[in-house]
């Protein structure tokens, strides 16, 4: 994907996108009750010890961490930082004393969960896991059906996700059972973030954080540059129809997946102070 389309693509996705009005310039203090017990029993077994040392290795710049909500530009962020990689693990796994600074970045509940939709029915990438999603959601006609039964879909939390694919169980994987991924964002949230940005306002919130970080995450490179360079901007319309015939991600919809959405993504709506829709 060239700069240019990819650039294209985020704005017309911005001027679709969300209606949240969250400050991203204060510190916000999120209370643990999405995660009932302590979060260090999230991080029982050699998997998930693994990746929360991981994480602490990849996502960690200069004493800050990056908390990467999946679908909410991370590749983008993560390219500017330059990080190699980064893994998505809540904000509670990184507990190593020399974090002084936490951000995330969060994003509209309807686009993003059109987005890790397409971004597993469509991921080319080849592996087991992979294709075991990607065969559970073809089992849907399409976007609405796939909400019509969420509901009815086990999310489960990294830590369940990591040992499903140690034992390789994927079993409905996609159908009946879906990965830590389609968590509500509050999920990455657990802890204290001391900087929370907008998908929907990267451009103003990434150089907001760039001044409050003094230049610390990014480099000199992106000091005086104009745009950001995306990196991995998905399209989020139903792939299986035309762009003359999905002018909105929000055609995907129809009542009753939007009240489905609503109910499932509440605390996300809540928190980040996206407005609700009650119908289509």
């Amino acid at each position: 994907m060239s700069k240019e389309y990819a650039n294209s693509e985020f704005i017309s996705e911005l001027a679709r996108g969300g209606t949240g009005t969250t400050e991203a310039n204060q510190t916000i203090k999120v209370k643990q009750d999405y995660h009932e017990t302590d979060p260090a029993q999230h991080t029982a077994g050699t998997e998930a010890n693994n990746y929360k040392r991981k994480s602490e290795r990849l996502n960690v710049k200069n004493n800050t961490a990056f908390i990467h909500i999946p679908k909410t530009a991370g590749r983008t962020i993560r390219h500017h930082m330059g990080l190699s990689g980064t893994t998505h693990a809540p904000a509670s796994w990184f507990k190593n004393k020399d974090i002084k600074f936490k951000f995330c970045f969060h994003r509209n509940p309807y686009m993003r969960l059109v987005s890790l939709y397409n971004h597993y029915l469509y991921n080319k990438l080849n592996n087991t896991e992979m294709n075991s999603l990607k065969d559970g959601l073809k089992k849907f006609s399409n976007f609405k059906s796939f909400c019509h039964r969420l509901p009815h879909i086990k999310i489960l939390t990294l830590s369940e996700t990591l040992e499903l694919y140690q034992k390789m169980e994927y079993k409905q994987f996609g159908y009946d059972v879906l990965p830590f991924n389609f968590n509500p964002q509050t999920y990455w949230v657990d802890d204290d973030i001391d900087f929370m940005g907008k998908f929907e306002n990267l451009e103003h919130d990434f150089r907001l954080l760039d001044k409050l970080t003094e230049g610390s995450l990014f480099g000199r490179e992106f000091i005086g540059r104009k745009n950001l360079t995306y990196q991995g901007v998905n399209v989020s319309y139903n792939r299986d129809k035309t762009n003359s015939e999905v002018k909105d991600y929000m055609d995907l919809y129809d009542t009753t997946s939007i009240k489905i959405v609503n109910k499932i993504y509440e605390e996300d709506f809540e928190k980040f102070n996206y407005s609700i829709l009650k119908s289509i």
